[in-house]
């Protein structure tokens, strides 16, 4: 169950006021995930600058969870059913851009987004695209040009 984050505070910026969980909500939370999955990145990210550190979790925490997504052995035999999960990650993707985050690790994304913002959703936008034409068919990847497909 996805929950609003629970503590906000403003975040300026240009002319736009956004509200955002304190990083330390959903840093929490990505530590929570790496010591989970990945423990030998969380030990290598505390040798980054801590806002370095902060934006990598925060691309981190988004990548893995979508990838927990579509590999849940529950669904992936089920293009439809993933396909479906995809879909909403990616209206999860437009909410956050528009600065509604859902939970304290996509608010930690919408700070490393405004804290970066050459960024831009392109990137966000095509490991959905890739994810979801994976889900619709099988394929094997053996060349870079298997990738542009």
């Amino acid at each position: 169950q996805e929950t609003r984050p629970s503590t906000m505070l403003p975040l300026l910026v240009g002319a736009q006021a956004l509200v955002v969980a304190p990083p330390a909500a959903g840093q929490d939370a990505i530590r929570s995930l790496m010591t989970k999955h990945d423990p030998i990145l969380l030990y290598v990210s505390k040798l980054l600058e801590p806002d370095v550190a902060s934006d990598a979790g925060a691309l981190y925490a988004w990548c893995r969870r979508l990838d927990e997504l579509v590999d849940d052995p529950a669904v992936s035999g089920d293009p439809a059913t993933t396909v479906a999960r995809i879909d909403e990650w990616r209206q999860r993707l437009d909410e956050l851009w528009e600065g509604s985050p859902r939970d304290d690790l996509d608010a930690a994304l919408l700070v490393t987004l405004r804290r970066n913002p050459s960024l831009g959703v392109q990137p966000f936008a095509d490991m959905l695209q890739g994810m979801r034409s994976d889900a619709v068919r099988a394929r094997r990847v053996v060349t870079g040009a298997d990738l542009e497909e």
